[in-house]
């Protein structure tokens, strides 16, 4: 460590000597202290991909899975053949709990590196999460084929094989599992609720050795056990391409989840608006009355006001005003009347015919309009009798003047 200190001093752009400064520091037990030595390494070549590994493993060690994915993923990009980064990024996505792609990353191990008891058992249990139960329980036979005292990978595959319904391959690991005595209890009892008779087999018979002296002075090793022939099959990638761009929580009549097929539901139809009721021209100007009363009450003119006289008047000149107003909607009928009848009666002619045929009608309707001289408006009726309150002794029957305030 003293020695890449120095080199590292003397020159910074010693990108070897920056990643051999960390791998000593994270072998010396202080991962910390080694990531800043392979992010200068990286800073100094972008392509240390020896660099980037080490990160992705230091920070899978420290817990920053996300960081330890990137550079994973990196590594992979530029060697796609590396074991070892394949073989972190499926025990970092299981962790993450990203299940299908740790499947298909330790089946990429296993195609690379060839069968090992770690990685099938880490297979099982992906494929369990993904409710690949066939292939999960391919994967702790597997396991178990390879280390016939792995405990976990007989008891996995005996409950799985369970689970699925498959009570041949169950009671022959139930009979397995039996050997283990920590598991023995469990196992009987499994066994009877199958219906299947609780007898562990016997144990293998040691095969006999060939007689003879050895050639050599020391023992052959022990045999090591077949690898499994066992194929997987990894989880397919999601074609995206295919998914709709967007997905409506609701669709035009019907709940998602509901059958295409099913009747559309009858939307509720809007309450019907209220019959529109015509009051009478004095219910507003009652309102009216009512609250310019009382806030005279308020003030010195208390007494003085008349509403029903004032009533009467404001009355009147509504009426006046609605007489007036029908007064020119009739005349807009029948303006629209005549030009009707004469579109009508120029329906069998030709377009050009019918322009100018109703050109010549409104110029000769505007000329005569123009000759005649206009009526002098009538005079309106004089109100009916009664109308105005007499005055009362000794008053005028106005309201008097408002005494102006003192300054």
């Amino acid at each position: 460590e003293q020695c890449l200190e120095a080199a590292t001093s003397a020159d910074e752009t010693l990108t070897d000597a920056w990643i051999m400064l960390g791998v000593v520091r994270k072998e010396l037990g202080r991962p910390k202290d080694a990531l800043p030595c392979f992010d200068k390494a990286i800073k100094n070549d972008p392509k240390a991909v020896v660099a980037r590994f080490q990160i992705a493993q230091v920070t899978y060690e420290l817990g920053d899975m996300q960081r330890a994915a990137t550079q994973a993923h990196h590594v992979i990009q530029h060697a796609d053949d590396f074991v070892p980064a394949h073989l972190l990024m499926a025990n970092i996505t299981l962790k993450l709990g990203d299940y299908r792609q740790a499947a298909v990353e330790f089946c990429r191990v296993l195609e690379l590196s060839g069968p090992d008891a770690t990685v099938y058992m880490s297979l099982g249990r992906a494929f369990a999460q993904l409710h690949d139960f066939p292939q999960a329980v391919s994967a702790f036979e597997a396991a178990f084929q390879l280390e016939p005292d792995n405990e976990m990978a007989c008891s996995a595959a005996a409950r799985l094989a369970d689970r699925q319904g498959d009570t041949a391959k169950a009671g022959e690991y139930y009979r397995k599992l039996m050997r283990f005595e920590g598991s023995r209890d469990m196992a009987v009892e499994a066994l009877n609720r199958l219906g299947l008779p609780a007898e562990a087999p016997p144990p293998a018979a040691p095969k006999k050795a060939k007689k003879g002296k050895p050639k050599g002075s020391e023992a052959a090793p022990a045999a090591k056990p077949a690898a499994p022939a066992v194929r997987f099959q990894p989880p397919k990638s999601i074609d995206r391409a295919g998914l709709p761009s967007s997905a409506p929580t609701r669709s035009t009549g019907r709940l998602i989840g509901e059958k295409p097929t099913a009747p559309a539901r009858p939307q509720p139809s809007a309450p019907a608006a209220p019959p529109r009721v015509s009051a009478s021209p004095t219910t507003p100007l009652d309102n009216l009355l009512d609250g310019l009363e009382k806030i005279l009450d308020r003030t010195p003119l208390k007494g003085s006001f008349d509403k029903k006289a004032v009533g009467q008047v404001a009355n009147k000149v509504v009426h006046q005003v609605n007489r007036v107003t029908g007064n020119l909607t009739d005349g807009m009928k029948n303006v629209t009347g005549n030009l009707s009848d004469n579109v009508n009666r120029f329906k069998g002619d030709s377009a050009a015919g019918m322009v100018d045929r109703l050109k010549d009608g409104l110029m000769s309707k505007v000329k005569r309009e123009k000759a005649e001289p206009a009526q002098a408006p009538k005079k309106p009726a004089p109100p009916a009798t009664g109308g105005l309150k007499k005055p009362a002794p000794g008053g005028t029957g106005q309201l008097p003047n408002r005494p102006k305030p003192k300054s």
